[in-house]
């Protein structure tokens, strides 16, 4: 995913085939500069961000663009994971939903350009 160190991977046990668990950790000291009540959107953005990078398996690539919907707040006190699919008419991006309690809460498409 990019990331040397394990403390920066948001993306948690692999549940199937394109899917993840949302991992949260509230004592990152970026991601959760300030106590919060809910999952912040730039931890989401980057879940989006890693999850098209471990679908697409192209490690020399790098981000080109991101684009989300914030449906709704993640609750930190719930279960959220992330499911992508990649899309057949280009290769290197992905749509990408993260889902809690049975529904959407940030949707986007992510794509990647080789280096």
């Amino acid at each position: 995913m990019g990331h040397v160190e394990d403390q920066h991977v948001v993306l948690g046990r692999q549940a199937t085939p394109g899917e993840w668990e949302l991992r949260v950790d509230v004592t990152h000291p970026v991601l959760f500069d300030h106590p919060l009540d809910h999952v912040p959107g730039m931890l989401l953005l980057e879940a989006l961000r890693q999850s098209a990078f471990a679908a697409l398996e192209v490690p020399d690539a790098h981000l080109e663009t991101i684009g989300a919907v914030f449906h709704r707040f993640a609750e930190l006190d719930q279960r959220a994971t992330v499911r992508v699919r990649t899309l057949d008419e280009d290769p290197l991006s992905v749509r990408a939903v993260i889902r809690q309690a049975g529904v959407d809460v940030t949707t986007g498409c992510v794509r990647l350009a080789r280096r």
